[in-house]
């Protein structure tokens, strides 16, 4: 006998636009969203209002060459 060990419940989650729209084979949840703030609106408005931003680099991302860990060398884009 099968036990329900997750009664039916509402959830609240975040997530950007493109995963809302099934993006990387998520479920496509767009339609039964409450609220469909595209994320680089919602970004840009919280900059503006912000008025100054000074972006550093954290080091979070390592960057890797055919597979290989280079020590977190990354190429520099162009802004």
């Amino acid at each position: 006998m099968a036990r329900n060990f997750y009664p039916l419940r509402t959830y609240s989650i975040t997530e950007n636009d493109f995963m809302a729209n099934g993006g990387d084979g998520y479920p496509n949840y767009y339609s039964r969203s409450t609220t469909q703030n595209i994320m680089d609106q919602v970004l840009a408005d919280y900059i503006t209002a912000l008025g100054t931003v000074t972006p550093t680099v954290q080091s979070r991302i390592n960057c890797e060459a055919n597979g290989v860990h280079n020590g977190g060398a990354c190429p520099v884009g162009a802004p």
